[in-house]
């Protein structure tokens, strides 16, 4: 089976995550820098070296560097949609064999069913697999120097908590006229606290942010990374 996607770094990531999940030596790497264990079972590669395969080939026929592949998974397929490189998924559906099966891997096609009936008519038989479950959860919250808050409260009206809405939270009464550096950096404390591995930080003024993104506020050491 090969496994492609569209960037060297993302390919060095599935090379990880498979050998954690079939073993080292059943899974290799090919990429314009490296090739690893090319032989095993499963190859992850750079949509790029797939398509290299198919050239030279004529169209329907297996080459000899698709011998007893079963299988091509294009991950992120949406990248067909791209200006610049999206011929590249383009020639690798129409050149790609009709016995072996292509497998597109997207969060974002929006054409779904469109991009199933181009497959069918150029490759072969394709089914649309469509579901709306999301294993890494988004939930959205807002962090304060007191904590972090849900941003919906399914209980409540959209945006409160309780009584108090975000702006009460956000900016209490006593406090509208200072920095809002303080709340941002008491939010980055909470979010450290909770353990979460990612957020996205948005703030209105770029030199606070930059001070926040350091851990340094401008007459204190280091609070938040």
């Amino acid at each position: 089976m090969f496994y492609t996607t569209p960037l060297k770094a993302l390919s060095n990531q599935k090379l990880r995550d498979f050998r954690q999940s079939f073993g080292e030596d059943n899974v290799g790497l090919l990429t314009g820098d490296s090739s690893v264990n090319r032989e095993a079972p499963v190859v992850v590669m750079t949509t790029e070296i797939f398509r290299n395969m198919l050239y030279g080939t004529t169209i329907g026929e297996v080459g000899t560097s698709l011998q007893d592949v079963q299988a091509v998974v294009l991950d992120e397929c949406h990248y067909m949609n791209d200006r610049q490189r999206g011929t590249v998924w383009e020639e690798s559906v129409i050149y790609c064999p009709p016995e072996i099966q292509l497998v597109g891997l997207s969060a974002t096609v929006a054409n779904g069913g469109q991009l199933t009936d181009w497959i069918s008519e150029v490759h072969g038989p394709t089914r649309l697999i469509y579901s709306d479950f999301r294993p890494v959860p988004l939930n959205f919250h807002f962090a304060v120097a007191k904590g972090i808050f849900p941003l919906l409260n399914p209980q409540k009206p959209a945006c409160t908590l309780g009584s108090r809405t975000i702006v009460s939270h956000l900016v209490a009464s006593g406090d509208r006229k200072k920095s809002g550096r303080g709340h941002a950096a008491g939010g980055c404390k909470s979010v450290a606290a909770k353990g979460y591995a990612a957020c996205h930080l948005f703030y209105f003024q770029p030199q606070g942010l930059r001070q926040i993104g350091t851990g340094r506020g401008p007459n204190e050491p280091g609070h938040c990374g």
